[in-house]
């Protein structure tokens, strides 16, 4: 294969993934965990922080504040919604392809391993100019294929036009150049169950506060004098202002013909 550059580690694109089913976590949201205080989607979008831009893909009501306001985000779902790993990436691919230039690299990286950022750099740093990619290797030998940096090419032919609706990332990449790295112990572990979550001090989110009388009544009153007639020029402001698309806005997956049109 052709030898490509390899990339100034503040030169890549990213896709984190968020929008598993956690069936053996009793159906609780992976992104809404919460280790040190943020949550695991935080996380991994801050490990990645360098990217030049992050496909999230999942459920956009899992993400919170802070990462919706992320203007290097792009937030989109695969179709169907669980359709698998490989599908996810693929969906994040072809975004990434739709929004700008391809960079030469991309991270990929599921947002339920929490110390994942440390294993990032280092794969960053790895990645041969004669190869299709990287992938972390735990210190047990366990390829872990959702913490790896591939070469957009190698990625973008891997995918093509296939139909990856069920396919695993091993399904995915069965035909691609990777090389192992080997990380820092616990940086590749994942949160499969809550034995996982409880050995890596992963927790539930804190429950939401009760809401405050007081404010309450502040927020009614709010609304009422909102729902006001407003001045024909308030109103083709409000119009206007509605027609912005906010940073962290879900932006719909993009269609096969999309891509290559």
């Amino acid at each position: 294969m052709p030898t490509e550059p390899t990339p100034p580690a503040s030169i890549f694109d990213a896709i984190v993934l968020c929008g598993g089913r956690s069936s053996r976590l009793g159906g609780e949201s992976k992104a809404s965990l919460v280790l040190d205080g943020a949550t695991l989607l935080h996380r991994a979008v801050e490990a990645v922080r360098m990217a030049r831009r992050v496909a999230v893909v999942g459920d956009p009501d899992a993400l919170d504040l802070t990462v919706r306001l992320d203007e290097r985000l792009l937030l989109t779902r695969e179709q169907p919604a669980f359709a698998g790993p490989a599908a996810a990436v693929a969906t994040g691919h072809r975004l990434l392809e739709v929004v700008g230039e391809p960079s030469v690299a991309t991270v990929v990286l599921a947002c339920d391993i929490p110390r994942a950022a440390s294993a990032v750099l280092e794969l960053l740093d790895a990645l041969p100019a004669d190869a299709d990619g990287v992938v972390a290797v735990d210190e047990r030998g366990r390829r872990q294929h959702l913490l790896a940096v591939y070469r957009t090419s190698a990625l973008s032919a891997a995918i093509g036009e296939r139909d990856l609706v069920g396919a695993s990332m091993r399904d995915l990449t069965t035909d691609l150049d990777l090389r192992e790295v080997g990380v820092p112990q616990g940086s590749a572990a994942d949160v499969d169950t809550w034995d996982d979550a409880a050995a890596l001090g992963v927790k539930r989110p804190a429950p939401a506060a009760e809401p405050d009388s007081a404010l309450s009544a502040a927020v009614a009153a709010a609304l009422v004098e909102s729902s006001a007639p407003t001045s024909p020029e308030a109103a083709a402001s409000a119009a206007a202002t509605s027609d912005a698309i906010a940073p962290g806005s879900t932006i719909p997956a993009p269609t096969s013909e999309e891509t290559t049109a």
